[in-house]
């Protein structure tokens, strides 16, 4: 009875800790959207960060216009389908002060569901005299996650960025499938891969698991909703469509490919070496459709061993950036489920040798992902590691540990 009593009231305070922890949690997220929703600016007219281009497109679309014609300056026009100006038009009914916080609410949110997805992932069944309740493990795996790339979520914040979403619903993805609602699953990859192309590399994830059939129709069903978001367009469909791909996959922007904040495989290499003044805005060369070839190989033959589908899936999310030929450093937060992976395999490893190993790469794509911020060794060293692609060595390194994978089973 005593005993009893004594388990009730820890039970108890357990229960009040938590819910003072959520509540700061909830308050710090709350004030924090404060800030964050002011780099925006009052005025929707004026470029204050990337979701002032997003409210402006919406904004254009809720007056009649398609998304392309005009834009906010000439070097931030609307880089997206249609599909995001679409979702957002309930928003630029707002003024952008309130719309940029709720576009912070919700772009937090995002996080802290893609947390939540991550932790229910994977099994503790190699995990053994473990003093933490069910879920602790798996939780502290995600959270460390979100740790390790919080320099690129938090610039996501700053920047208004949309990269957060994407990677939640990549995430919901991978997750829907695992519990087989494969319809669902489909419908979140579309979302994703209409928002920002990169996330259709997880096609090959499927192919690799040898399901030919859901991976042709989770193409079709990205096509048809990219078809249908440029559809809302009107009689402007067929120049939108055509503007998009000029200007966003084929680099018609002009962005210079070899700028130091481009952290790719294809940025790295153009800074590597010198080809040409012309080729800086090429998305693709000879050596980097080579090198892209091979890591898809390597990753192929990872994710047929993986023994879950998030582990299957993990090196393509890495490939999501290392693949795409411009990838700002605020878009690494589509890493975030690789580090998962990547942290509970040194939570799981069996052997001393395997856990140093992925706690060097741990701790070593940590410093590499946040030391170099300007916020920490200034603006000199921080464009010295972005010309030197650390950011980009890290998202190596995380790849070459999810592709370390002994475990054999595939479904």
């Amino acid at each position: 009875m005593i005993e009893r009593e004594r388990a009730n009231q820890r039970a108890s305070k357990q229960r009040t800790a938590a819910i003072f922890l959520m509540a700061v949690i909830i308050s710090g997220v709350l004030l924090a959207g404060l800030y964050y929703a002011r780099r925006s600016g009052p005025d929707p007219t004026i470029y204050g960060n990337d979701f002032s281009v997003y409210y402006f497109a919406a904004a254009e679309m809720v007056e009649g216009r398609d998304p392309y014609q005009n834009s906010i300056g000439e070097w931030v026009p609307y880089l997206y389908t249609p599909l995001l100006a679409e979702l957002l038009m309930p928003l630029a009914l707002l003024p952008i002060p309130v719309a940029a916080y709720l576009w912070f609410l919700i772009s937090a949110a995002a996080v802290a569901l893609a947390m939540c997805m991550l932790a229910r992932s994977f099994p503790r069944e190699n995990l053994e005299n473990q003093p933490l309740p069910v879920g602790s493990l798996e939780m502290f795996a995600a959270a460390g996650a979100v740790l390790i790339a919080a320099r690129f979520v938090l610039d996501t914040f700053y920047m208004g960025q949309v990269n957060t979403i994407v990677m939640m619903l990549a995430v919901a993805h991978v997750y829907l499938y695992s519990k087989n609602r494969k319809t669902a699953a489909g419908f979140m990859l579309a979302l994703a891969a209409t928002m920002k192309v990169t996330p259709i590399v997880l096609i090959f994830y499927h192919l690799a698991r040898l399901r030919f059939k859901y991976a042709a129709a989770c193409v079709g069903l990205i096509a048809l909703v990219a078809a249908m978001s440029f559809a809302g367009l009107g009689r402007d469909a067929r120049q939108g469509a055509q503007t998009f791909f000029n200007r966003t996959i084929a680099n018609g922007q002009g962005f210079d490919l070899k700028y130091s904040g481009n952290q790719s495989l294809r940025g790295f290499e153009l800074r590597l070496y010198q080809e040409s003044e012309d080729s800086n805005r090429v998305p693709r060369g000879p050596i980097t459709i080579i090198i892209s070839l091979v890591l898809l190989a390597a990753a192929w033959l990872a994710s047929r061993r993986g023994a879950t589908e998030l582990e299957a899936a993990a090196p393509f999310f890495c490939l999501a950036v290392i693949l795409s030929p411009l990838s700002w450093k605020d878009h690494y937060v589509i890493i975030i489920p690789a580090v998962t992976a990547v942290i509970w395999r040194f939570l799981s490893a069996r052997t001393r040798s395997r856990r140093v190993i992925f706690g060097l790469i741990i701790v070593g794509s940590f410093l590499l992902f946040n030391v170099t911020s300007w916020r920490i060794i200034g603006l000199f060293g921080a464009e010295w590691a972005d010309a030197h692609s650390l950011i980009f060595t890290g998202g190596i390194l995380i790849f070459l540990a999810v592709l370390m994978n002994p475990r054999v089973g595939c479904s």
